[in-house]
């Protein structure tokens, strides 16, 4: 013991005479039994390593020596063995047996293998001096010993740490100290850690060691420091957070949902030519990555309806997927159904089902007033040829809405009507989402206009123009009426639009509404031809 405690090295002494024949280090065979030096006999298991002779095993290798092969007090000739072997081949092995020797313990965790040789010659040595005898030639097998793997270490990362600087001088003088090999190159240390060093693996390590020679007294106190750096995502955590919030608060709930649907309704819903099958699905009625997520909400839909639950607004954030050829990609959406009651039966008012100006609220509710709407320029396969619309901020299409296509409703054998939507998230940051803003004090001041335009020009193009203008004061111009009829003439239209003004510090003065209602006036009548109803 208190030799193994110098070297760190196990050892164990054969009564030579009792050995029969060579001594090998194998793999256990099939039900070979031996007895152990605690006067236990076990069955080795199978390919665990043992020290035997021609007669069967001496030794449970790295573990405990055979009684049959033990050094006794009429011993003359002993064999000494001095052996490395990997802590992988030891790992648990003691603890098969239901042992823990001083042995198994330090193989299990790691010995120095250049000191195998070294330990023994100690040992001998001792022997020699304090009993006599004759010694024999030192016989030496090996077999892939491990080699040390090359560290790097940068002595900028040192100085981050330890948060002073750190010198490539004061860096080679610790290594050289702790007795570390290494080369210098284009300021970084290669550094090969000695046999006995375990603990010494990667970069940190090393770090550490430079850092408890530095002595942590010296670490100087300073004062902690944030990097405030643009957010490179489009998409974060916090605008994943703020839409569904937001949905939440306008009567949605969240769908997860596979990302594999049935090529059947790919087909129906979206007479996709490019469908993406999968090779191995997990499930035959899985079997095609979704272009729109619009096939699994309606699948909730029809699940929900099978259960009595008629008013439903689900959502979801999730990925669709395309090929164009032989190329993949894939576009993070935020994807919704609407169908049923918008208000249910009740006293005081009559119930109404969702329609098309609902979803377009709750977009507008969610994406603040920066966006258009324009009828969809080609006609999505799974909308209301009426009824749909392309979703636009900045001139750039970023999703669209639609009604359910009520050929597709029947054959889906759904009852209500069903309205989608899809706006892509790739296109948006964080400040794309309404924010909530702090209540004015001032009070806000109305206006209604109306005014004739050729029939053919779109409402919304109207609302486009002059909200893009940013006239002083105003801070909301919507539509509220289109009527052709009775006093119109033909080919004419009347749109009237409601102006809401305010002021962010005072109430508006009557001078200050009218300079802005003008300037709505003559923007429309330079834009659009229009004129102003009396």
């Amino acid at each position: 013991m208190p030799l193994m405690l110098e070297t760190g090295q196990p050892m164990h002494a054969f009564d030579l005479n009792k050995i029969k024949g060579n001594v090998v280090i194998r793999n256990a065979s099939k039900q070979e039994k031996m007895t152990l030096l605690n006067d236990q006999t076990i069955e080795v298991i199978e390919n665990d390593l043992v020290i035997a002779d021609d007669n069967g095993p001496l030794a449970l290798a790295g573990v405990m020596g055979g009684l049959d092969s033990s050094v006794e007090t009429n011993t003359t000739d002993i064999f000494i063995e001095s052996a490395f072997f990997t802590p992988v081949s030891m790992a648990g092995k003691a603890r098969r047996y239901g042992l823990n020797t001083d042995s198994s313990h330090r193989f299990e965790r790691g010995v120095d293998f250049s000191q195998t040789e070294h330990a023994l010659t100690r040992v001998i040595n001792l022997i020699n001096e304090y009993c006599g005898g004759q010694t024999s030639r030192v016989s030496s097998v090996s077999h892939d010993l491990p080699q040390r793997r090359p560290i790097q270490l940068r002595p900028s990362k040192v100085t981050r740490i330890l948060g002073r600087d750190v010198s490539q001088d004061e860096v080679a003088q610790i290594l050289n100290n702790l007795d570390l090999s290494f080369t210098l190159g284009d300021g970084v240390f290669t550094v090969t850690p000695p046999a006995y060093r375990f603990d010494l693996e990667i970069e940190e390590d090393l770090v550490e060691e430079v850092i408890r020679i530095a002595g942590y007294d010296n670490i100087g106190a300073m004062n902690p420091k944030m990097m405030l750096n643009p957010r490179s995502s489009k998409n974060s955590h916090s605008d994943m957070h703020k839409i569904r919030h937001t949905m939440s608060d306008l009567g949605y709930s969240e769908l997860v949902s596979y990302s594999f649907i049935d090529e059947s309704m790919e087909s129906i819903l979206h007479g996709n030519d490019h469908i993406i099958k999968l090779e191995n699905p997990i499930a035959e009625n899985m079997n095609t990555m979704r272009s729109h997520l619009w096939s699994s909400h309606i699948d909730a839909l029809k699940f929900n309806i099978n259960r009595g639950r008629t008013q439903i607004k689900f959502f979801e954030i999730a990925n669709k997927f395309s090929q164009d050829n032989s190329n993949f990609s894939e576009e993070q959406v935020l994807s919704g159904l609407v169908s049923g009651e918008a208000i249910p039966k009740n006293w005081i008012e009559k119930n109404r089902a969702h329609d098309f100006y609902d979803v377009k609220s709750d977009l507008e509710q969610l994406l603040g007033d920066g966006i258009t709407m324009k009828q969809s320029a080609e006609t999505i396969g799974a909308f209301h040829p009426g009824q749909s619309a392309d979703i636009f901020r900045d001139n750039k299409k970023i999703g669209c809405l639609g009604k359910l296509h009520p050929s597709l409703q029947k054959q889906l054998d759904v009852d209500q009507e069903v309205y989608l939507f899809e706006i892509g998230l790739n296109h948006l940051s964080g400040n794309d989402f309404k924010l909530n803003t702090e209540i004015l004090k001032s009070v806000p001041l109305q206006r209604d206009i109306a005014v004739l335009v050729d029939e053919d020009v779109v409402a919304g193009d109207v609302v486009d123009v002059v909200r893009k203008r940013n006239i002083n004061f105003i801070k909301d111009f919507r539509i509220f009426d289109v009527y052709q009829g009775q006093g119109i003439a033909k080919g004419k239209k009347s749109l009237a639009f409601l102006i809401l003004m305010q002021d962010t510090y005072k109430t508006l003065e009557e001078k200050d509404v009218e300079k802005s209602v003008t300037e709505v006036i003559n923007l429309l009548k330079k834009e659009f031809n229009a004129e102003l109803r009396l």
